[in-house]
């Protein structure tokens, strides 16, 4: 059977709602780099929101084990670990994640949520302070979603600033920074 038939098949499990078949397959075709995107946004989460949690990080680590530089699985490692509150476990996730990727905004943000909930405020400050020198757009990203969720003066969810804080451009941060007076006054 090809790729595409077993993408077919597996669309079929998954509008059955049988994710244990429709996520074994699913697993196969990303570590065969097909349809990696779509797998990875729109049917990861369900299936793995479906199935009990040793499944889940059974499937996760067959992932990691596969395509070990993928950023996005540690990230949703992350996510598994945090859904049954290990923070230490989730922590070590998203660190991998943060390596492999040092400038995306949500990997960052999780891990300073992460330090919170740990009560590791120092190496959360530290971190932040790391951003601020090393990733200046991520580090302005999470003060700037920060304000926005203080201060929402808008019909805007915390998901929506989410999403769109991560759509600031350079030109916009730089806008941004110019608007704050610079990177030292924030």
């Amino acid at each position: 059977m090809g790729k595409k038939q077993e993408y077919i098949q597996a669309e079929k499990y998954f509008e059955s709602k049988d994710y244990e078949n429709a996520l074994k397959i699913y697993v196969k075709l990303y570590n065969k780099d097909y349809q990696k995107e779509k797998i990875l946004s729109t049917r990861f989460a369900p299936c793995f929101g479906e199935i009990d949690n040793d499944n889940r990080l059974k499937y996760i680590n067959d992932l990691i084990d596969t395509n070990p530089k993928d950023s996005q699985l540690y990230y949703i490692k992350s996510d598994i670990h945090l859904l049954n509150d290990d923070y230490e476990s989730g922590l070590k996730s998203i660190n991998k994640a943060c390596t492999l990727n040092s400038d995306n905004f949500e990997y960052a943000y999780r891990k300073v949520q992460i330090y919170d909930k740990l009560d590791k405020t120092k190496e959360g400050e530290e971190y932040l302070k790391f951003l601020k020198e090393n990733h200046m757009n991520t580090y302005v990203k999470i003060y700037l979603f920060n304000y926005f969720i203080e201060h929402n003066d808008t019909n805007l969810s915390p998901e929506e600033l989410f999403v769109n804080i991560d759509r600031y451009t350079e030109k916009d941060i730089q806008l941004t920074l110019e608007e704050l007076g610079g990177i030292n006054n924030i």
